[in-house]
This record gives structure tokens, sequence and C-alpha cells, in this order.
């Protein structure tokens, strides 16, 4: 296990990057592999996700497992003493550009109301793309807070004016609207933890529908919990 945080563009924000995370990944691609998905349709996902069940002894393993890790990446990295699990699942991209939601075609944010961390572990045996961090151009924000979110979603309207709608097409690289400041490809076996805050988008290839083959990850939502009164 090899852990590096990075840091990236003109506000320092921390990435976090654990390769070979965990031991045994082949069983958790087989595992993947006879699941059952269903269709994402609460939020822009564009694919198919199932949750990791707690009552399942080895689904309740592995995200423990995962959460002793990134425990120790979040107190190292920020500091941060307890977390809580927010959701966990097992995610498929199964969605081509046209036909997925218009905000997969942007960088985007999580949530800016608390603080929350994503945990993004690529089960794909072989690259099938990874995840890209943004600067937006307009605001220069690479991280949304609320004081930031009117004004992030005005640039973006502005941009609309002055550039049209983005192309049907999955974010990749820099455009008119977003520079890219930071970019890590979808390694087997490799956990990144970033906070959901930060600008990013998947980089999605054609090829990604079928679990043992395709662009498989597994995806942890852990919220920093206020500090406790001494």
């Amino acid at each position: 296990m090899k852990t590096v945080v990075h840091e990236l563009g003109n506000e320092g924000n921390k990435v976090i990057v654990i390769d070979d995370a965990v031991p045994a990944v082949a069983g958790l691609i087989e595992m993947a592999a006879a699941s059952a998905f269903s269709e994402v349709v609460d939020n822009s996902y564009p694919g198919t996700r199932r949750p990791l069940r707690p009552q399942i002894d080895a689904e309740r393993d592995y995200v423990t497992y995962l959460c002793n890790i990134a425990g120790r990446a979040l107190h190292d990295a920020f500091g941060f003493e307890r977390f809580q699990v927010d959701a966990a699942f097992l995610s498929l991209l199964t969605k081509r550009p046209q036909d997925a939601n218009p905000l997969t075609r942007i960088p985007h944010y999580d949530e800016v109301l608390r603080p929350k961390y994503a945990l993004l572990h690529f089960l794909s045996p072989r690259v099938q793309g990874g995840t890209g961090f943004y600067r937006q151009r307009r605001t220069g924000f690479e991280r949304i807070s609320v004081d930031r979110k009117d004004r992030f979603h005005e640039a973006l309207r502005d941009d609309y004016a002055a550039y049209g709608e983005p192309p049907m097409a999955y974010m990749s690289g820099s455009n008119e609207g977003f520079d890219q400041i930071g970019y890590f490809e979808g390694q087997l076996n490799r956990l990144l933890i970033y906070s959901g805050a930060l600008l990013h988008s998947a980089h999605v290839p054609d090829d990604f529908a079928d679990p043992r083959t395709g662009r498989l990850t597994a995806n942890l939502f852990v919220v920093i919990p206020p500090p406790q009164k001494s």
C-alpha cells in the first residue's frame, strides 16, 4: 500500500491517492459481476448502482477495511478524528454521453452544506478512465462553498450564454469554462479520497458496461461530524 497526498491548483486542496489499497481485489470484482445493479434515478450518476450491504459479512468487512484506511489518511492529511459513513455503493457506468444527464458534461460538486468526503475505489481490471479536478475560469473557484455556490452557478449561465451548451461528451481535459488542475487514472485497486466540495468529473471511456471489464467502482461518502464539546 502506498499513500500520496496531492495539493491541487491555486487553492492547494488535497486529494489522497492510495495504491494497492486492499488485498484480494479480484474477489470484489467477482462479487460485483454476480450482483444485480439498478438504474440510478435520484441523481445525475450516469449508470447503475447497488448498495454495499452491512448485513452481508464480506461487504461489511470490505467497507470497514476501506474506512480504516480512510480514517488514518483523513487524520494525517486533515486532522479529522471521526467520520460517519453516509452511503456506500458499487457503481457501474453504463450511459453513453448522448444519454447521460447534461450535468455529467461539466465538472460538479457533491455537497457544500456538510463536510462530506468521497472514497472512490477503482475496481476495473484495466484502466477505464479516471477522475479529473477543475478550476472554473470565470471565478477561479476550485472548491465550492455555501458562499460561492450562487456565483458558481451564475458563471455557468454566463458560459452557456457565451459558448452554448457543453458538447454531448463527458468532461475531459480543459475547455472554455474550466481548467483541469489534476487528473488521476482509475488504476485497479486505487483509492481516491477527496472533498465532495471540489469541482470534479469522471473521465469516461466508451466500453464500460460489464463489471468484469468496464468502469466499476466502489463509492463511499463519509461525513465529518462537528467537533465534540469538551
